[in-house]
């Protein structure tokens, strides 16, 4: 169970000051957990954009671990660096807007730009040496797409330069950029 957390001050507006006392208060509530109704919530994680409004996500210790909640998200495993292994829990936090589009899953040998909303996996754009990763999180989508997704944005479209050429994206839990496809059609419904 979680519970989400917002920090005030007593009239409900966000902190103003952030005196020793405070940021001890604080500290000990993040290390080591809140008491609501007879329960007990540990820090789990909170998004960028929670962080900056003081707003945190608490799981019950009676449900499971931290770690075990945090290995339903992902294999994070392969990140040495704090801050970047936050960040990608963090993005769990962050809201979305749902479109209810729904694509279908093809091979990408059976792909083809002319089938209707269907997504296909293409290798990452990497240095030779596999040093740097330039698409990690990033794909693409077509000019049909890129509209559709607007339209269920409630986008007002009364040209093609009134299209976004990227939407910040989830699609089964995960989370990344879209970006247009230049050669794309609006005829066309495919994310790459």
């Amino acid at each position: 169970m979680f519970v989400l957390v917002h920090i005030r001050d007593e009239d409900g507006s966000k902190l103003r000051s952030f005196g020793r006392a405070m940021k001890s208060r604080l500290k000990d509530k993040m290390l080591n957990g809140i008491q609501v109704v007879d329960k007990s919530y540990r820090l789990f994680g909170t998004s960028t954009s929670q962080l900056k409004e003081m707003s945190f996500w608490f799981l019950a210790n009676e449900t499971k671990t931290i770690e075990e909640g945090w290995r339903e998200l992902g294999d994070f495993s392969a990140i040495k660096n704090v801050a970047n292994y936050i960040a990608r829990i963090g993005l769990y936090f962050s809201s979305s807007r749902r479109t209810g589009i729904e694509f279908k899953f093809v091979d990408e040998r059976r792909f083809s730009p002319d089938q209707k909303l269907v997504a296909t996996r293409i290798p990452d754009v990497k240095t030779n040496d596999n040093k740097y990763c330039f698409t990690d999180g990033i794909g693409t989508m077509s000019w049909g797409v890129a509209g559709l997704i607007a339209v269920k944005l409630n986008i007002q479209l009364r040209r093609r330069e009134d299209v976004p050429s990227a939407y910040q994206v989830r699609i089964a839990g995960c989370k990344g950029m879209l970006a247009i496809e230049p050669g794309s059609r609006f005829d066309q419904y495919f994310i790459k």
